[in-house]
């Protein structure tokens, strides 16, 4: 059987076996797929996915009916992309927010580089204005 970090979907094509995954995700595993995908530290992750250094794990939960929060997002549209000409591109995000009645909420740009393991995150940019209108996050659930 594959470890738990074969079977991610960004990262492998397959799914995460949310069976194996219930009392969380091995330190390893979950560290190996984030880090490929964003630029960050095992220290960070540790605080802000609240690893958990008794049992090992990062909580993971599937989303459900009991810790799903209701809420209205934007979604993005990108509406223009361009070659830096250093490796980067720059893609240039409206968001669509359908509840407000609006095409453009917020603009913000989002750049990217693309790797030999693909595309890897190297920043987001929020335009000033119309950021008064990003809707506030709201986690699923509360440890």
């Amino acid at each position: 059987m594959p470890e738990q970090s074969e079977r991610n979907g960004y990262k492998y094509g397959e799914s995460l076996d949310g069976e194996q995954a219930k009392e969380g995700i091995e330190k390893r595993n979950f560290e190996e797929v984030i880090q490929t995908f964003f630029d960050i530290s095992a220290e960070d992750l540790e605080i802000y996915a609240r690893y958990d250094s008794d049992l090992g794990v990062y909580p993971w939960e599937p989303i459900g009916a009991l810790n799903r929060v209701p809420q209205f997002q934007p979604f993005p549209e990108v509406v223009k992309c361009t070659d830096n000409g250093d490796g980067t591109w720059t893609l240039y995000v409206e968001a669509i927010f359908v509840e407000n009645g609006t095409d453009c909420s917020f603009k913000h740009t989002v750049t990217m580089k693309e790797t030999e393991e693909g595309w890897k995150y190297m920043g987001n940019e929020v335009d000033e204005k119309g950021s008064e209108s990003i809707p506030e996050y709201q986690p699923r659930y509360l440890f």
